[in-house]
């Protein structure tokens, strides 16, 4: 998915990376052509919603575990109305 077009109206914050210099090399002739920021943005919030979703399901795995007990012995709810 490409960087949402929004992103350039928020409040931005600065943050320091090392890239390796064969990556460097190889993206400066391409910054006219993309916006290596807003990429990077992209794909910082695709990894944290990532490792929030994996830090919910370890946080709620007790409930998870409980809740497919309770399907497996009574069956989910309105499974009676299912004719597919």
């Amino acid at each position: 998915m490409p960087p949402a077009k929004n992103h350039l109206s928020q409040r931005k914050g600065r943050m320091q990376l090392s890239i390796s210099q064969e990556v460097l090399d190889r993206i400066e002739p391409l910054r006219e052509e993309i916006n290596f920021s807003a990429e990077a943005e992209h794909l910082f919030s695709v990894i944290a919603d990532r490792v929030e979703r994996r830090k919910w399901v370890e946080r709620n795995a007790k409930a998870l575990r409980e809740h497919g007990k309770v399907i497996s012995q009574t069956g989910l709810a309105g499974a009676d109305f299912d004719r597919i």
